[in-house]
C-alpha cells in the first residue's frame, strides 16, 4: 500500500500528458502534419503527381496496407486515405470517417498516388524519436518535402485543441455557441463558478 500511494499528489500527472488532435491512428499524425505544413507550398492539389512517406517500421506495418479502405475502422488505420484528407482538407476530424466522405472520388484519385516506405532514417531513431518525411513531387516538376518529429498538442501545446473542438462538435452546436464555450472554458482558471460552461454542455439536441 506504501508503495501505491509514494509520490502521490507531487507531480500531477495530467501535466505530461497530449491531446490526441485527429481521430486516427498515433502513428499517422507525423505525415498529416507534415502535410499540413506542405499544403500551404501547393496552389492547386491537382499539380501533384505522387506523394511519398517515409516512417519507421511500426507506422509503415500498421498504416501502410490498407491503402482503400471501405470503412471508418479501416480509414483511421489508412495512411493513403489520412495523406490524401489532410492534403485536401487541412484537417483530420471526425466528418473524415462517414462512408459518404470515404467514398469520394477526390480521396481515391489523390491516395492512389501515395507510396509509404518503412526506412532506415527513422528506424534508426525509433523509440526515442517518431516522426515520417512526407515528399511530394509537382507535375511541374518540383519536389517539396517535410520532416516532422513533434506534433501539435503535446504536453504544453494547447493551441490546436480549439480546432479540434470546433470539427468534433460541429454537429452538435452552432458557430455561436461553440466560440462562446472556448470563452467560458479559456476563463475557468479565474472563474467562480463553472454553471454557465456547464449550462451549455447539457443543452439539448
Amino acid at each position: 500500500m506504501q508503495h501505491a500511494s509514494e509520490g502521490l499528489g507531487e507531480s500531477p500527472q495530467i501535466n505530461d500528458t497530449y491531446t490526441k488532435l485527429y481521430p486516427c491512428c498515433r502513428y499517422t499524425h507525423f505525415a498529416i502534419e507534415a502535410c499540413f505544413a506542405l499544403r500551404q507550398q501547393i496552389e492547386d492539389i491537382s499539380d501533384i503527381e505522387s506523394i511519398e512517406v517515409n516512417t519507421f517500421d511500426i507506422a509503415y506495418e500498421a498504416t501502410a496496407p490498407n491503402p482503400k479502405p471501405q470503412n471508418s475502422a479501416q480509414a483511421r488505420f489508412s495512411m493513403h486515405y489520412l495523406v490524401a484528407v489532410a492534403l485536401i482538407e487541412g484537417f483530420v476530424g471526425l466528418k473524415d470517417f462517414t462512408a459518404e466522405s470515404i467514398s469520394r472520388s477526390e480521396m481515391s484519385v489523390l491516395g492512389d498516388q501515395v507510396t509509404c516506405h518503412s526506412t532506415k532514417e527513422w528506424n534508426d531513431l525509433y523509440p526515442q524519436t517518431r516522426g515520417a518525411e512526407v515528399r511530394i513531387a509537382l507535375k511541374g516538376g518540383a519536389v517539396l518535402s517535410h520532416k516532422t518529429s513533434q506534433l501539435a498538442g503535446m504536453p504544453g501545446d494547447y493551441e490546436a485543441a480549439p480546432k479540434k473542438f470546433r470539427n468534433t462538435c460541429a454537429t452538435f452546436y452552432s458557430a455561436e455557441e461553440m466560440e462562446c464555450l472556448e470563452r467560458l472554458v479559456k476563463g475557468l482558471p479565474s472563474a467562480e463558478q463553472t454553471i454557465d460552461v456547464l449550462s451549455l454542455v447539457k443543452m439539448p439536441r
